[in-house]
């Protein structure tokens, strides 16, 4: 087994990771083909988990993985509708995503323990090699946003300070992939 300072953060221990997907959603004035986004989950060591997206250097907490994970994909969300927002400076706003997804210390450690996790289950043969299964939650990610947008249409008006409670009925389907390490 591989030696568990493999896992370890300033934060405490690795213990699971994943993907995020944030869908374009064209009704919610969010068109933009964002990448999928990689996170670890991390058991802090005087209880709790944070969530962090390794692209993005952003945090969510929780007292359960589940909590901190939804807590990050909301702070993902605020993030990039904050960053794309404004529409004039487009280059800019993509500038700002570059920047942010560039390497430094501290996603460095994160991909590391993110890459020990694979290995770790690839030794112990477990897969994480699931591409067409990512395929089908994108594409079932996908068809809820359709729905969603669909049934935004059909209300008399739209408020966009609403937007944030319409996207909550699909933010956990915006978590594409999760591992327990």
């Amino acid at each position: 087994m591989l030696p568990l300072n493999e896992f370890m953060t300033d934060r405490g221990q690795v213990i699971g990771f994943g993907r995020v997907k944030i869908p374009r959603m064209p009704r919610f004035d969010f068109d933009y083909e964002i990448p999928l986004l990689s996170f670890v989950v991390t058991a802090k060591e005087g209880g709790g988990f944070v969530a962090t997206c390794i692209h993005l250097q952003i945090d969510g907490y929780g007292n359960m993985t589940d909590k901190a994970i939804s807590d990050m994909v909301q702070n993902i969300w605020y993030f990039l509708r904050e960053n794309f927002k404004g529409g004039d400076d487009m280059d800019g706003a993509w500038a700002n995503l570059l920047d942010v997804f560039k390497n430094n210390p501290r996603s460095a450690v994160l991909w590391d323990a993110y890459h020990a996790l694979q290995i770790g289950l690839a030794q112990k043969g477990v897969s994480s090699d699931r591409y067409s299964e990512l395929h089908e939650r994108i594409q079932s990610l996908e068809t809820k946003v359709r729905k969603l947008e669909e049934d935004i249409c059909k209300k008399d008006s739209y408020i966009s300070d609403l937007t944030d409670s319409y996207i909550s009925e699909i933010m956990n389907a915006m978590v594409i992939e999760y591992e327990r390490g």
